[in-house]
């Protein structure tokens, strides 16, 4: 998923791994402040997401 700015060229895409259980956060922007922020949001999103569906996931015998 490709997350842009609408209003200047910056962007985040959350990719999740073909190989192994990762996702991984690639952030571009003039702003090193809007990047910083922006990763720490989308991987705060993404942890969470983890952890629910983890907690939703029948335990394995």
């Amino acid at each position: 998923m490709k997350i842009c700015q609408p209003y200047d060229d910056s962007w985040l895409l959350v990719l999740p791994d073909a190989s192994e259980p990762l996702v991984h956060l690639y952030a571009n922007s003039n702003d090193r402040e809007w990047v910083d922020e922006t990763v720490r949001n989308y991987r705060t999103r993404v942890q969470t997401f983890v952890e629910r569906q983890q907690e939703y996931q029948p335990a394995e015998v």
